[in-house]
């Protein structure tokens, strides 16, 4: 697994439709819900003509949490979900979590530290979930 600024990450040797499944079971597993799935590869096929490839995100959110951080700063809402992306690059799948640390120093507001942490932990246990799963590649520092 890899973490940087921006995101949590792992490389996967499933399929990428197998990949999307074992990811959005994961979030499941782990108390999220997962109320849309944006399709990236087809919205930008439609819009500019140009395939991008296989590029699935998974807009995931944590309820309780969710909720904790929405009542210590309304505006929070403008950074949620917990997007999870689900992509091919080089022959490889690719799942991408948002760090939830990035998202919260935006705020400023060391009440959301658990917020985030809380998060960051949940979302590891998804790409862990994911990664056994598979014969996982791990990438130390960037993007793997």
């Amino acid at each position: 697994m890899f973490v940087d600024a921006i995101s949590l990450g792992i490389r996967s040797s499933l399929t990428f439709e197998e990949t999307v499944n074992a990811t959005r079971a994961a979030l499941l597993d782990n108390g999220f819900g997962v109320p849309h799935q944006f399709d990236f590869q087809q919205t930008v096929l439609e819009q500019t003509g140009e395939d991008i490839g296989p590029y699935v995100t998974l807009a995931a959110c944590h309820a309780p949490t969710a909720a904790s951080a929405l009542k210590v700063t309304p505006s929070v809402g403008t950074v949620l979900a917990c997007n999870v992306a689900i992509f091919e690059r080089d022959n490889h799948v690719l799942v991408h979590a948002i760090n939830p640390a990035t998202q919260m120093r935006l705020f400023d507001r060391r009440e959301l530290d658990d917020a985030a942490s809380d998060i960051a932990a949940l979302l590891t246990d998804v790409l862990t979930s994911v990664a056994s799963l598979s014969s996982l590649t791990v990438s130390e520092g960037g993007t793997p």
